[in-house]
């Protein structure tokens, strides 16, 4: 179930009137928070619960087995099983079928038949996500920077907390165990910032990304049938378009989670708003990139700090591997490396007071500012493209038309139509961008508030796209 859908909605009325009956019993909630994620997940397919269930119980195990180890040896022992196991579920669901598919290539080169090594292995929703967040636990522990649960009910209710299950925000157990762990009180305040988020979310998805979709779709599947423009805004509007698509995700669930008398971590701060590539890249799926940057970039990098190749070397690798995490094809390792590659100057930086200075001045003065943001904004726009294609012919195709398309100027109807819209957004984004989440109008006269959510609620019901489209970060 989808969260913009009507049985999303009614599961979570009915779950919301149940769990805050029992607000006295924190035991009980915690069961409620375990049998409702685990029917929240096993809708999509029941089959899948057997894998969550086991992959939150091998890190459980291990990390408990961790603590109380004092052998270094058995620790690494342990921490190795526990990285086998979690990447080796997350390389076969994920991964498997790629590398079949190329090793069968070679070998139809070779004409031997490969026929038997195909199996047809369904990715499970949400398993990148959640293998992240059991991982973070048991590194976590091993690093001697989390003392482990001792109750399951409260683990396997963490790693599976629906919010957040199937497309993040990924949660450190630091944050959000000791939420779970600890009585909870119903906070009017804070429910009604959630509500708040939820609404906001929905109306991004329905009313904006998905109608934005069905214009992205023929541009990507059919790039020769546009003008050079229209290309190029097809990038641009992709970009938005997945921004406000998987945003709202993150809404809907830090809202319902904060319903729930929890809060989860920020997962977006207005990255369209970033005037260089570094900082797109910190606003952006902030749960994601910092996972990386702690487990894999700053462990690697800290070996030769000091060493510019290095320094590039690793950033552009930790790229890679975070294009490679969203899928196995080779548009996600082009876009990857050409993400760390624009970190260059920002590396070089370090070494050159002068170059600092610099792109200190571009990034503040108040009459460059505007100018980097755009240029930024169409190199984002342009690198986006291999995020979409489906291989790295069509990309080619895409970029080639972006050059050499008749009709440069041509701009259908529309784009003229959605334009005002988009940019409407945008400005209201940048106008939010100093709070402490996108739609944060608590400030605003009430009248003013109210006209606000009733206008909202006409425009969904009114112009939202009720197709039940699923978000686009179910796919990784």
């Amino acid at each position: 179930m989808t969260f913009t859908s009507f049985t999303f909605v009614l599961f979570f009325l009915i779950f919301f009137a149940i769990y805050w009956s029992f607000k006295n019993q924190l035991r009980i909630q915690n069961y409620l928070i375990l049998a409702g994620s685990y029917l929240f997940y096993g809708w999509w397919d029941y089959r899948f619960l057997a894998l969550i269930f086991a992959s939150s119980m091998i890190d459980y195990t291990i990390g408990l087995m961790i603590y109380k180890s004092n052998k270094q040896k058995i620790r690494n022992l342990l921490m190795g099983i526990c990285l086998l196991t979690n990447l080796g579920m997350l390389f076969y669901f994920k991964y498997y079928n790629f590398f079949i598919d190329s090793f069968s290539d070679l070998l139809s080169s070779m004409d031997i038949d490969s026929t038997n090594l195909y199996i047809h292995v369904i990715l499970p929703v949400g398993i990148s996500f959640y293998t992240f967040q059991t991982l973070s636990y048991s590194l976590d522990i091993y690093k001697k920077r989390l003392t482990p649960t001792t109750n399951l009910v409260d683990f396997l209710g963490f790693v599976s907390f629906f919010p957040q299950l199937v497309a993040g925000p990924i949660e450190r157990a630091s944050m959000l165990l000791p939420q779970i762990s600890k009585p909870r009180v119903f906070n009017y305040d804070l429910a009604v910032s959630g509500a708040r988020l939820v609404l906001y979310g929905f109306f991004k998805k329905l009313v904006i990304a998905d109608p934005l979709s069905l214009r992205v779709t023929p541009i990507f599947s059919n790039p020769e049938g546009f003008s050079s423009i229209e290309t190029i805004i097809g990038g641009m509007l992709f970009l938005i378009q997945l921004y406000l698509d998987f945003s709202a995700y993150s809404d809907i669930a830090i809202g319902t989670g904060r319903i729930l008398g929890f809060n989860l971590m920020k997962n977006f701060d207005v990255p369209l708003s970033a005037t260089s590539i570094p900082e797109f890249w910190r606003r952006w799926h902030i749960s994601l990139t910092t996972w990386f940057r702690d487990y894999l970039f700053l462990p690697v990098v800290k070996l030769r700090i000091n060493n510019f190749l290095w320094r590039l070397f690793s950033t552009i690798m930790l790229f890679v591997v975070i294009g490679i995490w969203h899928g196995a094809n080779m548009t996600f390792v082009c876009f990857g490396f050409i993400v760390g590659l624009c970190y260059t100057p920002t590396l070089l930086a370090k070494d050159f007071a002068w170059l600092k200075n610099g792109i200190k001045f571009i990034n503040t003065n108040v009459f460059v500012k505007p100018f980097t943001w755009a240029l930024n904004f169409i190199i984002m726009s342009l690198i986006i493209v291999l995020f979409r294609v489906e291989n790295m012919d069509m990309a080619g195709r895409y970029y080639q038309n972006i050059l050499f398309a008749e009709d440069f100027w041509q701009i259908d109807e529309f784009i003229h139509r959605i334009f005002p819209l988009v940019i409407g957004f945008l400005v209201f984004e940048y106008y939010m961008r100093k709070k402490m989440y996108c739609f944060d109008i608590s400030g605003w006269p009430g009248w003013l508030r109210h006209t606000t959510y009733l206008g909202m609620i006409i425009s969904i019901l009114l112009y939202g796209y009720f197709a039940e489209e699923p978000f686009y970060y179910f796919q990784f």
